[in-house]
C-alpha cells in the first residue's frame, strides 16, 4: 500500500520537500551539475529519479551504504574529509545545485565548510542545507533518532541562523528557511503511522521513526539559498 501510495505521487509529480524549488527551476529536461554533500544510502540514484539529466556529484568521507549503480550514476566523487581536508580538488563555480542533507550536525567546523562549499557555486546556484532542529533536544527518544542526542555522530547543533548567515557572509541570499513538513504525506500515512507507533510503543517502549514521524513534529530545518549574480 505504501509503495503504492508514493508511485502515485511520484505520476502526480509530488516533489520531496529537498526538491521542489530546484524541479521549479530545472525539472526532469534540463541538464544541470549537483553536488552532494553526505551522498550516502544511494542519495545518487534518488537525485538521479527526479533530475534523469542532471549530472550528480558526490563528496563524503567514505562509501556509507552505496551501491556499485549509485557510484556508476555519479560524474564523480569526492572522497573528502570535512574536517580534516580542504575543498580545492572541487571545482569553484561549477554547480548549479549544492545539497547538504544532515551532514552540519556530524561536524564541528560547519559554518566553515558552508562558506568554502559556496565557492563552488556558479552565479544563481542553489544551496539546500537540512539539519536537526535546536527543538529536537526536547523531543522524545526514539529508535532511530527523534531526540538530537539520539545519535552519537551528532557533536554540533545549529540553528537556521547560524546556517543562514554562514550563506549570507558568502554572497547567498536566503529564498527560504524554516521546518520541513510535507502536510499532504502526513495526512495520506497517518494512519498507518498511529499503528506502529503502538506497536512499537508496546514491543520496545520506544517511538520508531519512521512513516513521517521526522515531519510530525518538525524534527528537521532547513535553510535554501541562491548565490548572488556578480556585479
Amino acid at each position: 500500500m505504501k509503495k503504492r501510495l508514493k508511485k502515485f505521487l511520484k505520476k502526480c509529480n509530488y516533489c520531496p520537500i529537498k526538491f521542489r524549488y530546484i524541479n521549479k527551476l530545472y525539472g526532469k529536461n534540463k541538464v544541470f551539475n549537483i553536488l552532494d554533500v553526505g551522498c550516502g544510502n544511494d542519495s545518487a540514484l534518488y537525485f538521479k529519479d527526479w533530475f534523469p539529466k542532471a549530472d550528480s556529484y558526490g563528496l563524503d568521507n567514505d562509501n556509507y551504504n552505496n551501491s556499485k549503480k549509485s557510484f556508476d550514476i555519479m560524474k564523480q566523487f569526492y572522497n573528502i574529509d570535512l574536517v580534516k581536508n580542504s575543498l580545492d580538488i572541487v571545482p569553484d563555480n561549477f554547480f548549479d545545485v549544492i545539497s547538504m542533507n544532515h551532514v552540519v550536525e556530524h561536524l564541528p567546523n560547519s559554518i566553515a565548510v558552508v562558506k568554502n562549499l559556496s565557492k563552488k557555486l556558479k552565479p544563481e546556484g542553489q544551496f539546500y542545507v537540512e539539519f536537526p532542529s535546536t527543538n529536537s533536544l526536547s523531543f522524545p527518544s526514539a529508535i532511530g533518532t527523534l531526540h538530537f542526542c539520539d545519535d552519537d555522530s551528532h557533536i554540533r547543533i545549529y540553528d537556521i541562523k547560524d546556517i543562514a548567515n554562514a550563506m549570507l557572509e558568502s554572497d547567498i541570499k536566503i529564498i527560504k528557511a524554516g521546518k520541513v513538513r510535507d502536510y499532504l504525506n502526513m495526512i495520506i500515512f497517518f494512519p498507518r503511522c498511529v499503528i506502529s507507533q503502538i506497536k512499537s510503543w508496546k514491543k520496545h517502549k520506544k517511538l520508531h521513526v519512521k512513516d513521517f514521524l521526522w515531519h510530525y513534529f518538525g524534527f528537521c530545518h532547513y535553510v535554501l539559498g541562491e548565490k548572488r549574480k556578480k556585479q
